[in-house]
């Protein structure tokens, strides 16, 4: 009984899965090794107030003549959130475990955040190592750490609003969320 309701669930991926598994459609090929960083973002990509919603993903020479490019912002929210906890964090002596895992959190989603740069040395690790290559070329892009790191700053951003819940009084704690808040909202081009 549960595997056949496992396999009816799984139908929205499995049916898809299989016809497209029908054609000859290659996405991983050895002429992406040594090219790998060229598909990663740029700082400003990353830190982008105002991201449009419309594009594909591009390499670094197509991305120079061509302006469609998918949005990879993390969005100024996160950031905000983010730099909050970085200060709690150095202004905090004792530090409980929601602290230690919003700092956990903090540190693997920055190096995430990173790993979906053209600045990470992607190249340099796929020449390293021919298994670390494969995998390398198995990910295909760089971007695709953006959810990791989304998620991991989520949780750090939840751990500044926690630890900015019990260390200030209501209506500061409230100010701060709503300017937050109203942040989102305006990145997110909803008043534009």
């Amino acid at each position: 009984k549960a595997v056949t309701l496992a396999l009816g669930m799984s139908l929205w991926f499995l049916v898809p899965f299989i016809e497209y598994m029908q054609f000859d459609i290659r996405v991983s090929n050895m002429e992406t090794r040594g090219n790998f960083s060229s598909h990663g973002i740029f700082l400003n990509e990353l830190l982008d107030m105002f991201p449009r919603g419309v594009g594909s993903s591009n390499w670094v020479e197509y991305e120079l003549y061509n302006d469609v490019e998918m949005p990879y912002a993390l969005g100024m929210g996160m950031i905000i959130a983010v730099v909050g906890l970085v200060i709690c964090l150095c202004k905090c002596a004792k530090k409980d475990e929601q602290v230690k895992f919003g700092q956990i959190c903090l540190r693997y989603g920055v190096l995430a955040a990173f790993m979906t740069t053209v600045y990470f040395p992607w190249d340099i690790l796929t020449q390293y190592c021919s298994l670390v290559g494969e995998v390398i070329k198995r990910i295909q892009f760089p971007w695709r750490f953006l959810s990791i790191a989304t998620l991991l700053l989520t949780f750090a951003a939840v751990t500044f609003f926690n630890v900015a819940k019990e260390k200030c009084n209501s209506i500061h704690y409230s100010a701060i969320l709503i300017f937050v808040l109203l942040i989102i909202f305006v990145s997110a081009n909803y008043f534009m």
